[in-house]
């Protein structure tokens, strides 16, 4: 609902701009104009074309996960993985039983000192040259 004095908004301007002389247009003011339309209507067409790719990619990942998730749902992943690679969940847990027991043996190893003096070293080294850096006076 607009309000009442937006009725006659024309009439309005006309008499506000009755005592003031009409001045020449300048030069190539049009051809501004027209320039700056067209590059807002170059930015409109361009969200416009991003909003549909933005959702046309959207559109996609909910495809593919309703898609991954009806899949899941109608089979059995753990009895797929068993079934189709014989021998490969004793593989993988050879790996993890190998992994672990590196891991403890760098952890209970003499390793960890010698890694910790290195650490030290370094940052007393990066800590020094910080400090002995020369400050650049203005």
């Amino acid at each position: 609902m607009k309000p009442a004095f937006f009725h006659d908004i024309h009439a309005l301007i006309d008499s506000a701009l009755a005592s003031e002389v009409m001045r020449p247009v300048p030069k190539g003011l049009e051809a501004r104009i027209q320039q700056r339309l067209r590059i807002a209507a170059l930015i409109e067409k361009e969200r416009h074309y991003c909003r549909e790719i933005v959702l046309a990619g959207a559109g996609f990942l909910a495809v593919i996960v309703v898609g991954a998730a009806a899949f899941l749902s109608m089979v059995d992943l753990s009895l797929l993985i068993a079934r189709s690679m014989p021998g490969g969940l004793g593989y993988c847990d050879y790996l993890a039983v190998s992994a672990s027991q590196i891991w403890a043996d760098f952890l209970g190893s003499s390793y960890l000192g010698w890694l910790n003096l290195l650490i030290a070293f370094l940052l007393t080294g990066l800590i020094a040259s910080l400090r002995w850096t020369p400050v650049l006076r203005s």
